[in-house]
């Protein structure tokens, strides 16, 4: 697979601009999931994709929260996400979609 170089900006628009068009969807097919996921991946810096998903899933109502889960348990390791995860279960203003979805995902991983 070919990487991407992106500055973290490109990569925060990209994730910005891939979950506005998505979450404009009645429902997502697997075959569009699977050609997010495979622009993802593609992009060389993990770290920073998943760290955005992450600040995405902060604050995303639940029908996005979804998408994001898809993508951070598809795209993450348990070692990257969990803290940050617990965090948002632990604190008294994340809302319970953003809580019951980290749930999810720790659970997935």
């Amino acid at each position: 697979m070919k990487y991407r170089e992106l500055s973290k900006f490109q990569i925060r628009a990209e994730i910005t601009l891939m979950l506005q068009k998505l979450d404009s969807l009645e429902e997502m097919s697997r075959e569009q999931q699977l050609k997010y996921l495979a622009k993802l991946s593609s992009i060389s810096d993990n770290a920073y994709v998943v760290e955005t998903l992450l600040k995405e899933l902060a604050k995303a109502d639940y029908k996005k929260g979804q998408i994001i889960t898809v993508f951070l348990q598809e795209l993450a390791t348990l070692e990257q996400v969990s803290d940050t995860l617990w965090k948002y279960i632990k604190s008294p203003e994340s809302s319970d979609d953003v809580r019951d979805l980290s749930g999810i995902i720790l659970k997935n991983l």
